[in-house]
């Protein structure tokens, strides 16, 4: 008699990519990573992304446009929204594979295997079909990323590895990837702050507020520090459908502030390089990299004149990836938080922000 199995299904915000995977009942709940590295972050416009390892899936691939990266790595995301929602990764057999920077490398030689990694934000399921383990990859942040507030779920620890899980993993109980300890580093005032998406297609750059910068920002987008700009977290259906993440983090800049590679003036459209626009309702158009599929920024009729930025797509200089001479983040609260699909992520998350405040 065959083992019972449950069949998982999985779609994007505009539902033109839609797949369909099954495994059986005994190997749930599923591990699932959060990945740190910068091919993630800069990829998918998010400061990590959160990816679990699955059967090879049923899905129609026209659907999709696909990004290689390296030798190994083929990356699905929505042709209409930009939503990555698979990767394949092609891997010998004697070499066991996350989704992350090394995958960049050859492929090994001799017998190779198909691994599929889902986008498990996009995967309709209850809370309890994963089981988050690690974060991966934390040392490409330099400062911890959103690791740092998200280190225990619903009582269990979630291990902080510096790149992949280590073979001795007891020796390490929280992972082997500690904070920095307070260093006399010199902080650079630089002039202008750089987003770009892993190809290249997308890039624009941030200038320092100015006394104009927030004159017709809405009171609650200004920082209490007026050298930066102010940025926070949400959980809303719309984010987490097209950004493939639970956890999207926004930086709030007047489109006045925002200027082209050329030093041009960021267009009005947000149309310029490889970006496409995607109108996620009404009023609100979002861009996303036609090449690499990443996404890259919000406007809406009721905040003209802004460009909400993904954060994932910001690259400071100091290599931290929190951006906080340029960034003032919220920590008091989570926007949207009553979308959110996993409660007990979203609360933990929640707290840890508070933590960091």
């Amino acid at each position: 008699m065959s083992s019972p199995t449950q069949t998982f299904h999985a779609t994007c915000h505009c539902r033109a990519g839609f797949l369909s995977f099954t495994i059986p009942t005994s190997h749930l709940p599923i591990p699932a990573h959060f990945c740190h590295c910068s091919m993630c972050r800069y990829i998918n416009g998010t400061l990590m992304s959160i990816h679990a390892k699955i059967s090879p899936p049923q899905f129609d691939k026209s659907a999709f446009t696909t990004y290689n990266f390296g030798k190994t790595c083929v990356k699905f995301f929505c042709t209409t929204c930009g939503a990555h929602m698979l990767d394949r990764v092609t891997q010998s057999k004697s070499k066991n594979s996350e989704v992350g920077d090394d995958n960049e490398g050859v492929a090994g030689h001799g017998e190779e295997e198909e691994e599929w990694f889902i986008a498990v934000s996009l995967v309709e399921a209850e809370e309890d079909t994963w089981d988050f383990r690690e974060h991966i990859f934390v040392q490409s942040t330099h400062d911890g990323g959103l690791a740092t507030a998200l280190t225990d779920i619903d009582g269990k620890h979630v291990k902080l590895w510096k790149e992949r899980p280590v073979p001795d993993q007891d020796r390490f109980p929280r992972g082997d990837w500690t904070p920095k300890q307070d260093e006399a580093r010199k902080k650079i005032h630089w002039e202008k702050l750089q987003a770009k998406c892993l190809c290249g297609g997308i890039e624009f750059f941030i200038s320092r507020p100015n006394s104009m910068t927030f004159a017709s920002t809405p009171p609650s987008l200004v920082p209490t520090d007026k050298s930066k700009y102010h940025g926070s977290h949400d959980a809303c259906t719309s984010c987490r459908l097209i950004f493939s993440n639970a956890i999207v983090s926004w930086v709030f800049p007047p489109i006045s502030a925002l200027s082209l590679p050329d030093g041009s003036a960021y267009p009005s459209n947000g149309l310029f390089g490889t970006a496409k626009v995607y109108k996620s309702s009404k009023d609100v158009e979002r861009t996303f990299c036609g090449t690499c599929g990443a996404s890259a920024t919000y406007t809406c009729a009721d905040r003209r004149g802004m460009v909400d930025v993904a954060a994932g797509l910001l690259r400071g200089e100091d290599g931290d990836v929190r951006v906080e001479e340029w960034v003032e983040w919220e920590t008091g609260k989570m926007s949207y938080d009553e979308d959110a699909v996993w409660p007990g992520v979203i609360a933990a998350f929640r707290e840890g922000l508070k933590g960091s405040g």
